[in-house]
C-alpha cells in the first residue's frame, strides 16, 4: 500500500532522523550566535540572564529559518546569512514566521480563496488615531 502524504515535504521530514537535523542545523545556530553578540555589542544588555535568553531564542530562530530555507532549496550561504539575521533580530523573526504560516494555512483552508473584509491592515488598530 502506497503511503499517502498529508502535507508537501512530509517525506522528506519523516524519512530523516533528529541526530541527522541536529548535525545539519548546528552551525546555522553558532552563527545565530554570533547575531546575539552583534546586537549586544551594538546595544548593550541589562544582564546576564538576558543575554543568555536572547541566546536561545536566536538558536531557536536559526534552526527554525535553516530548515525551512533548506527544505525549500536555498543555497547554504544564503541560509547562513538569514540565520545570523534571525540570531540578530531574535523573535522579531519568528513573530514574522508565525504571521505568514497562519496566512497559508487560512489559505489553505479556505481552499485558496483570498482573505476579505481585513482592512488592509489585518484588523490592527493604527496607533496614532486609535482607528482600525
Amino acid at each position: 500500500m502506497d503511503k499517502t502524504t498529508t502535507f508537501p515535504g512530509e517525506d522528506r521530514i519523516m524519512d530523516r532522523k533528529l541526530l541527522d537535523i541536529a548535525l545539519e542545523t548546528y552551525p546555522y545556530m553558532v552563527i545565530a550566535f554570533f547575531g546575539v553578540i552583534a546586537r549586544a555589542c551594538r546595544f548593550g544588555w541589562q544582564g546576564f540572564g538576558q543575554f543568555c535568553a536572547a541566546s536561545v531564542v536566536a538558536a531557536f530562530s536559526g534552526v527554525i529559518c535553516s530548515l525551512a530555507l533548506h527544505d525549500l532549496g536555498v543555497s547554504d550561504g544564503i541560509v547562513a546569512a538569514v540565520a545570523g539575521i534571525a540570531g540578530y533580530s531574535g523573535g522579531a523573526v519568528l513573530d514574522a514566521l508565525l504571521g505568514g504560516a497562519i496566512r497559508k494555512i487560512h489559505r489553505h483552508a479556505s481552499g485558496g480563496a483570498p482573505e476579505t473584509g481585513t482592512g488592509g491592515n489585518n484588523g490592527d488598530v493604527d496607533s496614532e488615531s486609535g482607528a482600525p
